[in-house]
C-alpha cells in the first residue's frame, strides 16, 4: 500500500525532491497544483495548466487525468488513464528539460537484515546504528504517516530526511579509509558482517566494496538522468556468495567471512 509519493524533479542542473501524501495529487504550473513546476521551464501551452493528476486507489497511485495537448511520456511511452505509478517511473514533457521520477512510499522497512547482511538505501551512521532495525523502521514509518506534518514542517529534524539518517547518509561511501573502526562499531551494533548500500553512485560505475568487503556499494548509476556513464547492475547473493551482475558480465564480490567460518590456512 502506498502512503505517499517521493518525487524527484530535475530541470537542467536544478534538482530537488518533494514528498506528497494526499489521496489526489495535481502536478503542473497552475496555482491549484500540489506540485508546482516553474512555468519558465515548460512549453508555452503548459504555462498555466495541470499536466498530470494522480489518485490513490486500492493502495496505489494511478493516472486519473492529464493534459492531452501536452506530449507527456511515462517511461518513454504515451501516458494512459489508469496507469499505475511504480518505483522509478520517469515522466518527461515534450519541449521541456523537466524530468520527474516517482517512488511510491509503502509500508516497507527502511533497513532490512537478512541473516548477517544489512540492506539500506543510504547507509547507517554511527549515530543511528545503535537504534537497531526495528526502532529505525518504526521511526521512519511514523515520520511518513502519523508524524508526517512534523516531517514536512522540519524535515531535517526527522530520521527520514536528516543527513545522517538511513535514507540519506553517504558516509559509508565517502568516508576515508581510517573510518574503518567506526565501520566495525556500526556492524557490531547491528550484529552483521557487512552492509549493502545504494544512494551514492560508485565512482567506478561498478558494484564496489569498501573496508575489506564490509561495505558493498551497489548504486552504479542506472538512471542516466542522474549519472552519466552509469550502467544497469544487480547484486546476487546465493549460498553465502555474492556476485555482481551486469549486461555484459558477472563479477564475484568478496564478502567478509562469517564468524563461524575458519580462517584460510597459512602458507
Amino acid at each position: 500500500m502506498s502512503t505517499g509519493l517521493v518525487i524527484h524533479i530535475s530541470s537542467g542542473e536544478d534538482r530537488h525532491t518533494e514528498i506528497l501524501s494526499d489521496d489526489n495529487i495535481r502536478i503542473g504550473a497552475s496555482e491549484t497544483c500540489d506540485l508546482r513546476l516553474r512555468s519558465s521551464s515548460l512549453p508555452k501551452t503548459a504555462a498555466n495548466t495541470t499536466l498530470l493528476e494522480l489518485s490513490r486507489t486500492n493502495g496505489a497511485y494511478r493516472v486519473t487525468g492529464f493534459d492531452p495537448a501536452i506530449q507527456l511520456t511515462q517511461n518513454g511511452e504515451g501516458v494512459n488513464q489508469g496507469n499505475e505509478i511504480r518505483d522509478g517511473d520517469e515522466f518527461r514533457i515534450a519541449d521541456s528539460d523537466i524530468v520527474l521520477h516517482f517512488f511510491p512510499v509503502r509500508d516497507l522497512p527502511a533497513v532490512v537484515k537478512i541473516n548477517d547482511l544489512v540492506f539500506v538505501h543510504g547507509g547507517l551512521s554511527p549515530a543511528v546504528a545503535p537504534m537497531g532495525c526495528a526502532a529505525i523502521n518504526e521511526q521512519v514509518h511514523r515520520d511518513l504517516t502519523s508524524d508526517f506534518e512534523k516531517t514536512i514542517a522540519a524535515p531535517l529534524a526527522s530520521l527520514t530526511a536528516r543527513v545522517d539518517g538511513p535514507l540519506w547518509y553517504r558516509g559509508l561511501a565517502q568516508e576515508p579509509d581510517d573510518f574503518a573502526p567506526q565501520i566495525d562499531d556500526i556492524l557490531a551494533k547491528m550484529a552483521a558482517r557487512a552492509i549493502v548500500i545504494g544512494h551514492t553512485v560508485a565512482i567506478t560505475g561498478r558494484i564496489t566494496t569498501r573496508y575489506g568487503g564490509r561495505v558493498v556499494q551497489i548504486d552504479t548509476g542506472m538512471q542516466p538522468a542522474y549519472a552519466q556513464g552509469g550502467r544497469a547492475s544487480a547484486l546476487e547473493i546465493a549460498r553465502g556468495e555474492a556476485t555482481a551482475i551486469y549486461v555484459d558480465r558477472r563479477d564475484p564480490i568478496a564478502l567478509p567471512k562469517r564468524a563461524s567460518e575458519p580462517a584460510p590456512p597459512r602458507p
